[in-house]
């Protein structure tokens, strides 16, 4: 069931029963097809060989008995699953032209499933210590830099204030000049390109509820995108990561599934356990917007 911006509600079901051990191999074809753009490689050498270089993974999953002690605190949120943009698509061009100019290409592609209840496990775990969390039996790392060489965006020492961005300077930007401030401005404003990128930004850079602060934070951070400022694109996952797991509001979803269970499987293989649902969020394709809009000023329904 798809429902808003990507939200998965799922049910994390039952504990796990004692069952015999056994062990299965999940095979997953990955045909990856790279953009043009040199600033995008597959080679060997890369952070992720499993993922980047071979098009198919044979991933070897051990069935434990019965649970592990982490208690999945956060069952009753739902997902905002991540979107893909397709590189053979010529409409998106020129999106995909802004984007890899920041080094950003692998944030909108290769968008795989997730298994609810791992990504659900590790969240509850707080798992910022720089020593890793233990899950299912392995330690995992998650920090800026670990998000960085997963999605192999560029390591910036100093990251451009993108939230220092005026509003007015980048709503006249994003829509050519034809709105100049947030009174009156609505998303079917933005020139084309930007309006694929605002959907790749509530889903992979800035997800969560469509508040006007948020839609504000988007549309500066679009624009410092544009113009190519250094942003770090570890930090910006991580800050709203950490940020989630403070949140306690059940109507919140969780963001970066997809790239929290990727990350994750490029570590270890993740055991999985009786009771565990099957992958969901495969990558939403993101074409742009509607020609039609409706709702408040800024705000869209999702088609």
């Amino acid at each position: 069931w798809l429902i808003g911006a990507g939200l998965l509600p799922v049910d994390v079901g039952d504990s796990a029963k004692s069952t015999i051990p056994s062990e299965k191999t999940v095979v997953i074809n990955q045909k990856f097809h790279s953009h043009h753009s040199k600033s995008v490689s597959n080679e060997a050498g890369v952070y992720s060989p499993a993922l980047f270089r071979s098009s198919e993974i044979k991933l070897t999953v051990f069935l434990i008995t019965k649970p592990l002690p982490g208690i999945v605190v956060f069952h009753s949120r739902g997902f905002v699953v991540q979107g893909s943009l397709d590189p053979k698509d010529r409409s998106l061009d020129e999106a995909f032209r802004i984007i890899d100019s920041v080094g950003w290409a692998y944030t909108v592609m290769h968008v795989h499933p997730f298994y609810p209840r791992v990504v659900r496990e590790f969240i509850s775990n707080q798992p910022f210590d720089d020593d890793g969390v233990l899950i299912r039996g392995h330690v995992f790392q998650f920090n800026p830099s670990v998000i960085d060489r997963l999605m192999m965006t560029p390591s910036v020492t100093q990251s451009f204030g993108w939230r220092d961005v005026v509003l007015k300077q980048a709503i006249s930007h994003l829509t050519g000049g034809e709105c100049s401030g947030w009174t009156g401005f609505n998303l079917n404003a933005l020139l084309k390109p930007f309006q694929a990128l605002y959907r790749v930004c509530e889903l992979n850079w800035l997800p969560g509820t469509d508040t006007d602060l948020m839609i504000k934070n988007r549309l500066r951070l679009i624009y410092a995108v544009a113009e190519r400022k250094p942003i770090s694109f570890g930090h910006l996952v991580y800050d709203q990561v950490i940020e989630m797991t403070r949140l306690t509001d059940t109507d919140m979803n969780l963001v970066f599934p997809n790239l929290i269970y990727q990350l994750l499987v490029l570590q270890h293989e993740v055991p999985l356990l009786p009771g565990d649902e099957e992958a969901i969020g495969r990558g939403l394709p993101i074409h742009g917007f509607a020609d039609d809009t409706s709702g408040r000023r800024g705000r869209r329904r999702i088609n």
